[in-house]
């Protein structure tokens, strides 16, 4: 408990220190700004993962996603749409790089990801010489009867 105030105290005083540089960078307007189309956006996020994660339930369910890739993913980009709508930078900054990472995270998995019915599984006998050299003069035969 004493570790998760720790924490907590931190992070607080480095987003204090972080809106403070911004303020004086920036401006007050700029930064009401930011900190309000923020908040904007990881609600709209997180209103459509609302919408998106029945059908990611689905595939889970399905069995067409790993745990570990359903909560890393899933838990970033809900993760770091709550961060966007916290106010402050240092949120802001983590939470976009979580979206980021979640995104292209889950990107890579869904391209990787092959059902079992686009696997075609082959077995190839070796080539006879005899055989081939059989077929290649019926082939021949065959081109030169069609010339004709």
């Amino acid at each position: 408990m004493r570790f998760a105030r720790f924490c907590f105290l931190v992070y607080v005083i480095l987003e204090f220190i972080c809106v403070v540089i911004a303020g004086r960078e920036i401006g007050f307007f700029p930064l009401f700004v930011e900190v309000i189309a923020s908040a904007l956006i990881g609600a709209a996020l997180l209103l459509n993962l609302r919408f998106s994660f029945m059908e990611i339930l689905e595939d889970f369910v399905k069995g067409n996603t790993k745990i570990r890739d359903f909560i890393y993913g899933n838990f970033a980009k809900i993760f770091g749409a709550f961060l966007l709508i916290l106010p402050g930078i240092l949120s802001d900054i983590i939470g976009i790089i979580l979206l980021v990472c979640a995104f292209v995270f889950l990107k890579s998995k869904k391209d990787n990801r092959y059902s079992q019915d686009e696997i075609i599984d082959v077995e190839v006998d070796p080539i006879q010489e005899e055989d081939f050299s059989k077929n290649s003069h019926s082939y021949q035969d065959s081109q030169n009867s069609g010339e004709r």
